[in-house]
């Protein structure tokens, strides 16, 4: 903890290391070590690291690490003091030695999906969270990190705060999802709940400042976040929050344009590049790929955006809007019978698309 407030994040990752080697029930241990390995390389990647340039750590290495036996190979290393030793030789050996590997199995299992998480593999995460019995899987944990992944990948299913109706841990992100679904009543009733229950948390000042955001009430809604900030400096989604808040209020003249605003202006190649460096830095993120094929069909490049939309496939098998978008560059080159196939299988995935779906159909025949 004190290297990690010093800024070392490479001395406070070993010695999380250690701790984990030494007592492998120390899920804390894992859980800040993967948190202070992903603020290195984040802050390596935006080139505040004076002494390190982004180039010189590839984000390659990063993603590939082998999350499944570097856990393990922590776990194995699991001994009991003789003084515990001898309070268990009453104990059925057998007995002791199932109960002991099936919960360190659980926690491999935990430590999986959370590593996996940490390095934006939302599919693999949510996967290694599926694997976990009933009695794991149904905890506001399991469920939150299990959203969050959903969250990463533009899906938003929300489970936790029925669990655990008073949880503050993550209901950042659960605002900033009502946010995006625009469901006012419902931000606006988790900001009063929140409130009343706890006012000096920062994931309170969050929740109530994206419900004045939702209000276009910019001013109010910056005083939120940097009440959060004041709070907790270290709790950077606040920061993030306060950046975008910032942003909105002063406007866009002096601010760098984004892929969308590209886009909008026409310049389809300066947004293409930008598509294609989210793409590289966090190439695991669905998002920057669909929207970059979405600009290749709009500029009637419609191989190549078929090409990157099989690609997203294999990450977001269930996404309707990827079916539906591959239908209308099928219609778009003349080929009917596989709009009509993709058009349907959107349809499948997402019933509400109905209307949307069944005019597209129409005007294909």
């Amino acid at each position: 903890a004190l290297c990690k407030q010093a800024k070392r994040p490479e001395e406070a990752a070993q010695h999380y290391l250690c701790c984990i080697k030494k007592n492998p029930y120390m899920w804390e241990a894992f859980e800040k070590k993967k948190r202070s390995r992903i603020a290195n390389d984040e802050r390596i990647l935006i080139g505040l690291d004076e002494e390190k340039k982004w180039s010189k750590v590839p984000r390659e290495e990063k993603t590939t690490t082998n999350v499944e036996n570097e856990v393990a190979e922590a776990l194995q290393k699991t001994t009991l003091s003789p003084q515990i030793n001898l309070e268990l030789d009453k104990i059925d050996d057998t007995d002791l030695k199932s109960d002991n590997n099936e919960f360190l199995h659980l926690l491999k299992q935990l430590a999986k999906g959370y590593g996996y998480l940490s390095q934006y593999e939302c599919a693999k995460a949510i996967e290694a969270f599926s694997e976990l019995p009933p009695s794991q899987n149904n905890t506001a944990w399991v469920q939150s990190h299990t959203a969050k992944a959903h969250f990463e990948m533009v899906n938003y299913p929300v489970k936790a705060r029925q669990l655990e109706p008073y949880r503050l841990e993550d209901m950042e992100l659960y605002s900033t999802t009502l946010w995006h679904l625009r469901k006012d009543t419902a931000l606006s009733a988790l900001a009063h709940e929140l409130i009343e229950f706890e006012r000096r948390s920062p994931q309170t000042w969050c929740a109530v400042g994206n419900c004045f955001s939702r209000q276009q009430e910019h001013d109010v809604a910056l005083k939120c976040f940097r009440r959060a900030i004041q709070l907790d400096q270290s709790f950077t989604y606040a920061h993030t929050l306060s950046g975008h808040e910032k942003k909105l209020q002063d406007g866009d003249e002096n601010q760098p344009k984004s892929c969308s605003s590209y886009v909008l202006l026409g310049e389809v190649e300066e947004a293409r590049a930008l598509y294609d460096r989210a793409c590289q830095v966090t190439p695991q993120t669905p998002l920057a790929i669909f929207k970059k094929a979405k600009s290749l069909y709009r500029d009637k490049q419609y191989k190549d955006a078929l090409e990157e939309l099989e690609k997203l496939k294999k990450t977001v098998p269930n996404e309707p809007k990827v079916y539906f978008l591959m239908a209308k560059i099928h219609k778009a080159m003349g080929e009917r019978t596989k709009a009509t196939q993709n058009f349907t299988l959107a349809l499948n995935l997402d019933p509400k698309m109905m209307h949307i779906v069944k005019n597209a159909i129409e005007q294909c025949c």
